[in-house]
């Protein structure tokens, strides 16, 4: 199983995080393949079984090179029906790619929160192992403000949608970090420039209970596995 990995990021090293989370959840050969895309590394081609496309300090609508380059392979991903997750960034990429819009928020989401499924998100097979509400560990600062043509809402909460697939193609988005480790969460939240009381509010989050829920978030991986297969 070939899996293309955008990781259009330098914070953690997401392309080999998500290959252990993958490999633990099947008995096939499971072989990513690294594109940090914002250093102009762009697949030459999209033969693959897969495409993730992970969370990003960039932003879509500065519309950089590597922006516009990505979402042409995107287009084509789409065209040959390879199976698309995007998280985070990638959610917002793919939202973007598809026709929708993404806005700065006014309101930076941090930290481990509570997400609702929408009625379509109640028969989703991406979403049908996690939990309704479930928990899992949000960072962004920019939103998809209006879906797409042709997508559905899956998920959402008070920040904005946080779930979505498309009706004709297989690819979904999700807002939310099922891959990232409370390591990796603390690590994030130590490394942000915060006002004191936005800092406090969002370690209120980090607790040992909101944290354990927040792990059930990772079957999202079976899920779309059963997608590749």
């Amino acid at each position: 199983m070939d899996i293309a990995c955008l990781a259009p990021s330098d914070e953690f090293a997401y392309t080999a995080l998500l290959a252990e989370q993958f490999s633990e959840r099947t008995d096939a050969t499971v072989r990513f393949e690294d594109f940090p895309v914002h250093d102009n590394e762009i697949p030459e081609h999209v033969s693959y079984d897969a495409m993730i496309v992970t969370g990003s300090k960039y932003h879509v609508y500065t519309r950089q090179r590597w922006v516009k380059e990505s979402q042409m392979v995107l287009r084509a991903a789409l065209a040959d029906e390879v199976p698309i997750l995007g998280i985070c960034y990638g959610h917002q990429l793919l939202a973007d790619t598809l026709g929708g819009t993404v806005e700065k928020m006014d309101e930076r989401e941090m930290g481990y929160r509570q997400i609702e499924k929408t009625e379509a998100g109640q028969d989703s097979d991406l979403l049908n192992r996690l939990d309704d509400p479930f928990m899992a560990f949000t960072s962004h600062q920019d939103t998809v403000t209006t879906r797409p043509d042709d997508t559905t809402v899956l998920a959402e909460n008070e920040y904005g949608i946080q779930a979505l697939r498309s009706e004709i193609f297989p690819a979904w988005g999700i807002q939310f970090h099922p891959e990232y480790t409370e390591q990796m969460a603390q690590r994030l939240l130590e490394n942000k420039d915060l006002e004191k009381t936005e800092r406090d509010t969002i370690e209120a989050t980090f607790t040992e209970n909101r944290i354990e829920q927040a792990r059930r978030s990772r079957q999202i991986f079976d899920s779309f596995l059963n997608k590749i297969r």
